[in-house]
């Protein structure tokens, strides 16, 4: 589960990626993923979730 959460997450977090959509997309194993912040990358300002509409 945790390769999976990490994929995701870097996918998202990253690339800008939906989370529903790539939780759902049919997944091929490839040897080698590697992740690489552009120069200049800025972490986008977070969006509306579920964790923090919770009171």
């Amino acid at each position: 589960m945790a390769h999976a959460a990490n994929r995701y997450a870097l996918a998202v977090l990253l690339g800008g990626a939906d989370l529903a959509e790539r939780v759902g997309a049919p997944f091929t194993w490839q040897p080698g993923w590697e992740y690489t912040l552009p120069a200049g990358w800025v972490r986008p300002a977070p969006g509306p979730s579920a964790a923090g509409s919770a009171r």
